[in-house]
């Protein structure tokens, strides 16, 4: 006869207390192989039994989960990991974490580091079995940082996730991001650098602002072309000097709002290899009416692609 026992979930109440909630068979037995109402179990325990061969049972009440019986064999796989299961489990936690560029340091109940990844050894020349059981409070010695100490605690006594964006108190103009994560057994720090994000994000809102200043000058626009004279970016400001609808520039071509004669000056300047900064006066078409001379300044650089594009500014001076 096989033994059994049972692994306790959450036991919410007496057992004399449970009412039969499960839809039964006409054996009495509940219609779901997989669950027993804790009245079944008590009834015809024998019964239940034979039926855990086939997988753990859920003894159930009032709709919950409360218990689950197992196998003998099976409780003894559970509690007998393996040291090798062990040490692979470990294994793959450890080229996790230590794979991401992102700084990540685990804390016990304590907040005493028991784990830090490359990341963190890395970003402060540090070796991990220096660090492992020292103190938070050691570990974040900056005055600033002893900030980070208190969220952590917050975060394991609320068992709340706590995020916060602050400028880096060892690397000088660097913004970072945290994350403080509680899991079962202490707090779980994460932080990143978003330095270069947040510096794009100012960009962007940046050149918007600069868009619509230039905008409202006359006879002033920018762009980008790259290197066949494709218009790649076309803010407000040129489709006003051009007299173009500012969504129709966008991919249409340079050349199209150039004087033919002029076309060989800037197909020259497009095919220069030069970093500088060069200006030439040329003629454009205005309104799709009108030729007008306009210094055009073109500064190039190299796009994410490695392609050679250029950013141009054109002042109207007056009439060809």
């Amino acid at each position: 006869m096989l033994e059994y026992r049972f692994t306790q979930i959450a036991l919410m109440g007496q057992m004399d207390q449970m009412k039969l909630t499960e839809t039964t068979s006409d054996d009495g037995l509940a219609a779901n192989p997989l669950s027993v109402s804790a009245t079944e179990l008590v009834r015809d325990i024998g019964r239940v039994r034979e039926r855990v061969l086939d997988g753990p049972i859920h003894i159930t009440s009032h709709g919950r989960a409360d218990m689950v019986l197992l196998s003998q064999a099976e409780f003894n796989r559970m509690l007998n990991v393996s040291s090798n299961d062990v040490d692979r489990l470990e294994a793959k936690l450890t080229t996790v974490i230590d794979t991401v560029d992102m700084i990540i340091v685990i804390f016990d109940q304590d907040l005493r580091v028991r784990r830090v990844n490359k990341a963190y050894c890395d970003h402060f020349q540090k070796q991990a079995k220096d660090l492992i059981g020292m103190s938070a409070w050691n570990l974040m010695s900056h005055p600033s940082d002893q900030f980070l100490t208190i969220r952590m605690k917050e975060a394991l006594k609320s068992g709340r996730e706590e995020h916060l964006e602050m400028p880096s108190s060892y690397r000088e103009g660097r913004q970072m991001r945290y994350t403080l994560k509680p899991w079962p057994l202490g707090v779980a720090f994460f932080a990143r650098d978003v330095t270069d994000e947040v510096n794009a994000t100012d960009r962007i809102m940046r050149d918007v602002a600069l868009d619509l200043a230039l905008a409202t000058v006359p006879d002033v626009g920018t762009g980008i072309v790259d290197n066949r004279g494709e218009i790649t970016l076309a803010p407000r400001s040129l489709s006003n000097l051009l007299g173009s609808n500012h969504q129709g520039l966008v991919g249409s071509s340079i050349f199209n709002v150039i004087h033919p004669e002029d076309r060989g000056e800037m197909e020259t300047l497009l095919a220069s290899q030069s970093m500088e900064t060069q200006t030439i006066q040329i003629r454009y078409l205005r309104g799709g009416t009108e030729y007008r001379k306009v210094d055009l300044a073109a500064s190039p650089y190299a796009a994410s692609r490695n392609e050679h594009c250029f950013a141009i500014a054109m002042r109207d001076i007056g009439s060809a």
